[in-house]
Parts: structure tokens; sequence; C-alpha cells
């Protein structure tokens, strides 16, 4: 009899929350129609919870601003010598944030290269620096890309000459 009992409270506490969530997603539905999506979203600050936007979710959601940057050194045109490091510097800038900026070297026609890898940077990108070695003399490009925390993309490309090691004479 006791368990019986039990069973009966919690098939009733379901059905319960049943009709409680299928009231509260009723409410959710009519506020959208009243407001519109985007109203509703904005409306009042949300927490990040159970898939819940934040503010700052919902405000990066609608940047479609591409971050800035430049390449600082090396030059364009500068020699730089194969399979040696070199030293890359840059700066970035977003209207909301700068995520990462990654660096590579790349032939003429921007598709043989080394991968993309991740600059370092103590300030939020604002400045950047990266050691990057050119494995072959037809990666005369070096490629910056630089991505904001909506996924907005920039890139930007340096032509430099490659200075093949001298060959070692007969000793």
């Amino acid at each position: 009899m006791y368990r019986k009992t039990i069973l009966e409270k919690k098939k009733r506490n379901h059905h319960y929350y049943y009709h409680l969530l299928a009231g509260l997603a009723a409410v959710i539905v009519a506020a959208v129609t009243v407001m519109g999506i985007e109203d509703f979203l904005s409306f009042g600050s949300f927490a990040v919870a159970e898939g819940i936007p934040s503010a700052a979710a919902q405000e990066a959601a609608k940047d479609t601003t591409k971050p800035t940057g430049t390449i600082t050194s090396p030059a364009s045109g500068d020699v730089v010598k194969l399979n040696t490091p070199i030293t890359v510097n840059g700066t970035a800038s977003d209207n909301v944030k700068v995520s990462k900026v990654e660096v590579r070297a790349v032939n003429a026609e921007d598709i043989l290269g080394t991968r993309y890898a991740p600059a370092t940077s103590t300030d939020g990108y604002a400045s950047w620096t990266f050691s990057l070695t050119i494995p072959n003399t037809d990666y005369e490009n070096i490629t910056v890309r630089i991505t904001d925390t909506s996924g907005n993309q920039k890139w930007m490309t340096h032509r430099v000459s490659i200075a093949a090691e001298a060959a070692e004479g007969p000793t």
C-alpha cells in the first residue's frame, strides 16, 4: 500500500511538471510572437546557463565587423633566410574582441605552405609576435589570419624575398 502511494505521487508530480513546462513554453512562444525574436532575446540581461545566451554573447552574435591589423615586421620585400627562424610582429584590433592571430608561410598562389600556428600576445593581441621558419624557397608570402570572437576574419600578406643559405665549398 505504501509503495503504491509513492508511485502515485511520483506520477502526479511528473504530470504537474509536464503541465508547468508546457505552460512556460506557451508563454515564451507568445512573447516571441508579440515581441519578435530579436527583441525577446535582447530583453533584460540573460545569464550564461543551460544554453541561455548572455548579453555579451548576443552582442557578439550580431557582430559582422571584420577585425583589423598590420604586419609590422618583416616589411614587404625584406630578405629573410631559408630555414632560419624570423620574428613576425604585428597588431590586431576589433570592435568587440580579437580571439586569435595565426601566422603561416605560403607560396605566391596561397595554396601550398605551412600550417597556421597561433601567435602569442600579452595584451589581447593589440600587439602580437610569432617565430616563423620558412622551409621552402617557394613560400615567399607571410600570411596572417586575425579572428574575432564572432568568427569574423581578416587576412594580411607580406611578400618577402628568400635567401637560400650558401652552399659550403669543398674543404
